[in-house]
């Protein structure tokens, strides 16, 4: 169903009678392999499956994509999916800085994809796998965000100001190449750091196929080798009873002439 599909990370995508998504990727343990995690998704809700196909680029040797494919087997048909195109990691650097957005709740921030609605911030004493100590705070920022493609995202930048200093944990919108941090807190008012950038985006490029009755074509491969097996046991045993009878004859024949 799909001809070198481009699949954007956490992006559902058409293909065909399914929705994909490219959900995560993970390397193996032992050797330098990725695989991406591709979940399909039939559009009548009935099935949802994950296929994980694995690739390697070797691009210091210049040995190209390396790739080992990943199928869901139906006894009609097989679902068969293979990476074909890997981002470099080497060119997607990340070199860009954070723009500096003075803002309050209710403001509107534009970025070049679309804008973002400040709609509120909320301080915490308590935020999870943090410690914080009588002193310390936690501030979180929510911002609706309206892409201009129809979509709509919730960000959620947090700042943790701990032991005097503060460490903005940014909040990363993957599929508008876009960073949001807070920066600083002043009751309503607010200091983002907004930032855009290419490298942020991570895809893969694959190949899908639908192979039809492809059970069948390995019965019938199954149903020739085991023709073929017996026609050699058929023929093994009539090459042994003419040899057999052969020798009877040639038997005969010596007793005839004595």
């Amino acid at each position: 169903p799909g001809e070198n599909l481009t699949l954007i990370k956490d992006v559902k995508t058409d293909m065909g009678k399914y929705w994909v998504t490219y959900e995560k990727d993970s390397v193996h343990a032992e050797k330098p392999l990725w695989y991406y995690h591709l979940r399909f998704d039939r559009k009548d809700g009935k099935e949802t499956f994950v296929l994980a196909p694995n690739a390697f680029v070797n691009y210091k040797n210049q040995e190209g994509l390396m790739a080992n494919p990943d199928s869901k087997h139906y006894w009609d048909h097989d679902i068969f999916t293979y990476i074909t195109s890997l981002p470099d990691p080497e060119k997607n650097k990340d070199t860009s800085s954070f723009n500096t957005v003075n803002t309050k709740i209710g403001d509107t921030v534009f970025y070049s994809k679309g804008y973002a609605i400040v709609e509120d911030v909320s301080s915490f004493r308590n935020i999870p796998n943090v410690q914080l100590n009588a002193n310390d705070s936690a501030s979180v920022a929510t911002l609706k965000f309206y892409a201009k493609t129809g979509s709509v995202y919730t960000g959620r930048p947090i700042l943790i100001n701990k032991d005097g200093g503060a460490f903005p944990q940014p909040d990363t919108l993957t599929a508008e190449n876009l960073i949001v941090q807070l920066q600083k807190v002043d009751g309503k008012k607010l200091e983002l750091g907004v930032k855009e950038s290419d490298a942020l985006m991570q895809y893969v490029t694959l190949k899908a196929y639908i192979f039809p009755f492809i059970n069948l074509v390995w019965a019938g491969t199954i149903l020739m080798t085991i023709g073929f097996l017996i026609s050699m046991f058929y023929r093994r045993q009539q090459s042994n009873l003419a040899s057999k009878k052969l020798k009877v004859y040639r038997k005969e024949e010596r007793e005839v002439e004595v």
